[in-house]
């Protein structure tokens, strides 16, 4: 994509009324796909956009309530999913202090969201029934996308512009331009360029979708933090393509790392709120390599990267044993 391209944004709640359709397929006028920036990586836009959109959801969902002890239920993936809140005293918070909190607490657990997706589509789990999604698990750029998408709807509501469906597709449209903007993106050509460069290094062309190993480089490292996986100018250099490449080298890369907050007005944010996924007898043969004291009860965010690191291990094995068959060392 190139940043011109991009369309306005549709807001579609996924997380609380999704449409089954082709993978990656378009999502109304929106014209997603991926573009690379100086400061942020490979951005991929539908991530960025479904992670602002559950953000405003359940902030919708969890403002009037905030204080109390209360459970909000999510469409099964791998299994049965919630986010449990927890009572807490609301004297000495001003309103706009609460609508903070509401804001952060929204944007964490939709940000938690996206990391529980891509846990579940490691173990299988398939948004269109005929296509594995397991090529697509801890893909390098999904998790600081939704963290981006998670940053952006925070702003929106801090500065009320979720108050319609119209003012909030809007504005989104106008923040993710500009929020993209500021990570300084590269054009559709060098984009395009940049995905060759980096073939045979963070994924391999010769392997067909969906394939699990057509993808090469994943991210495994979760956490309210996020930095960017920027392509080094020693595989840009490597490639036919870096005359077109080289004005992006022209400085060092100096990748933009964000983060959400912890705690916010004396209020420890993890203490507020846990999603929680608990796994289907479909998908417990995945979870063979895990120690069962992890998950059989259900496991929620905290246990997110210690998960991820069981996958992470057993992925290596597997890549290993893949290139051994093909010959590569």
């Amino acid at each position: 994509m190139s940043l011109e391209e991009i369309g306005p944004h549709a807001y579609e709640a996924g997380t609380f009324s999704r449409s089954q359709g082709e993978p990656y397929g378009p999502k109304g006028g929106e014209n997603n796909g991926m573009l690379y920036t100086l400061k942020g990586g490979f951005i991929d836009l539908a991530h960025v956009r479904d992670t602002t959109d559950n953000t405003v959801a359940l902030f919708k969902r969890i403002h009037p309530r905030l204080g109390e002890e209360f459970t909000i239920e999510l469409p099964d993936e791998i299994g049965k999913r919630e986010i449990r809140f927890s009572a807490f005293e609301l004297n000495g918070l001003s309103q706009q202090q609460i609508l903070e909190l509401s804001a952060n607490l929204a944007a964490r657990m939709a940000y938690s969201m996206a990391e529980a997706h891509e846990i579940a589509q490691w173990h299988g789990y398939r948004t269109w029934v005929p296509w594995s999604e397991e090529v697509s698990a801890y893909s390098p750029e999904d998790v600081y996308s939704n963290m981006l998408g998670a940053k952006i709807g925070v702003a929106l509501i801090l500065n009320n512009l979720v108050m319609n469906l119209e003012s909030y597709n809007q504005h989104m449209t106008s923040w993710l331009n500009a929020a993209l903007t500021q990570l300084e993106p590269a054009s559709k050509e060098q984009t395009n360029a940049l995905f060759s460069a980096i073939d045979g290094h963070w994924w391999d062309s010769s392997v067909t979708m969906p394939d699990k190993f057509m993808l090469l480089k994943r991210h495994y490292e979760f956490g309210k933090s996020q930095s960017p996986h920027l392509v080094p100018k020693m595989l840009a250099k490597q490639n036919p393509n870096w005359p077109l490449l080289a004005p992006l080298f022209a400085e060092e890369p100096s990748p933009l790392t964000l983060a959400l907050p912890s705690e916010l007005h004396k209020q420890n944010l993890s203490e507020l709120a846990e999603q929680w996924l608990f796994v289907g007898a479909k998908y417990e043969k995945s979870f063979s390599h895990i120690p069962e004291s992890l998950w059989r009860e259900g496991f929620s965010n905290k246990h997110f990267r210690l998960i991820s690191h069981y996958n992470q291990r057993q992925d290596q094995r597997e890549l290993q044993a893949h290139l051994e068959q093909r010959g590569d060392k």
